[in-house]
């Protein structure tokens, strides 16, 4: 399982501190706990003059601190998105198969870029039901899946004016097509219990940024010790930004959890939105 970071500012800002320095930092996170190593890739992107700038590897985070770091301090961005790659692996695929660049995220395509969190169990069924989407797919893993659901349901859902109303269509979309396309598996081949095992996903259009939290296991604690579920997000609200993480990076006062099955929309310069989904 992975580690998710969101920030969006009002001005083109650092998080090098959420990034680096913070006691529970994302770097932090990647080692701090010896048993759930995030040791297979990360990548951060932020935005820059109309388009998403990644940088991305597929080898561990913490093996790589020099070039992460040098990045984290020097981008400044209005918003940024981080993640942190412990893989999972519902097809058993081979490790060559399952760590590459093209399996790293964020995944970005044109205005768009997302980061999961969790395991979608049916990434073939799925990846079935993407139509042109399919062939655009580049690496083997479930969230990349996910990602073109993500794309093809976006693009399908027409604004109308109301940036968190579209953001909660999308995402309420892309649960209900799992669920329908799970449904449509005969029970004898069915080779899990659930479509997915957590949904927690961060994504943006370069104009606003939206972090869905959905679990089902609630008994699995912390990576860093903390004393709250695995899955659930949290997010901090300071003067001029708004971050989104799946750990509190600093003292856990400062962070509000998100509930299950809860959409945060964040826009620079205005409040940020809670909205209870499915």
């Amino acid at each position: 399982m992975c580690r998710l970071f969101g920030q969006v500012s009002s001005q083109n800002q650092s998080a090098h501190d959420f990034l680096l320095d913070g006691k529970w930092s994302l770097l932090k996170q990647s080692f701090l706990n010896k048993k759930h190593l995030q040791k297979d890739g990360w990548g951060l992107a932020h935005w820059d003059r109309g388009v998403w700038k990644v940088a991305k590897s597929p080898n561990p985070v913490y093996r790589e601190k020099v070039k992460f770091s040098a990045l984290a301090r020097n981008v400044r961005s209005k918003m940024l998105v981080a993640h942190i790659r412990h893989a999972s692996n519902p097809k058993k695929l081979k490790q060559h198969q399952l760590i590459s660049f093209s399996n790293t995220q964020p995944f970005t395509w044109k205005n768009l870029v997302f980061a999961h969190n969790g395991t979608l169990n049916i990434p073939d069924e799925v990846a079935r039901t993407l139509g042109p989407y399919q062939k655009l797919m580049k690496g083997k893993n479930d969230s990349e899946a996910l990602f073109w659901l993500f794309v093809k349901i976006w693009r399908e859902t027409p604004s109308g004016g109301n940036t968190p109303s579209r953001w909660r269509t999308v995402f309420q979309r892309m649960v209900s097509e799992n669920e329908t396309v799970w449904s449509a598996i005969p029970r004898g081949k069915r080779r899990f219990k659930r479509p997915f095992r957590g949904l927690n996903m961060l994504a943006s259009d370069g104009h606003s940024l939206a972090a869905h939290c959905l679990y089902e296991k609630k008994e699995i604690l912390s990576l860093c010790g903390q004393k709250r579920p695995y899955f659930q997000i949290c997010y901090n609200v300071s003067a001029g930004r708004t971050s989104v993480a799946s750990e509190p990076i600093t003292n856990s006062r400062d962070w509000k959890p998100l509930p299950n099955r809860t959409l945060l929309v964040l826009q620079p310069g205005r409040p940020c939105r809670t909205l209870r989904l499915h």
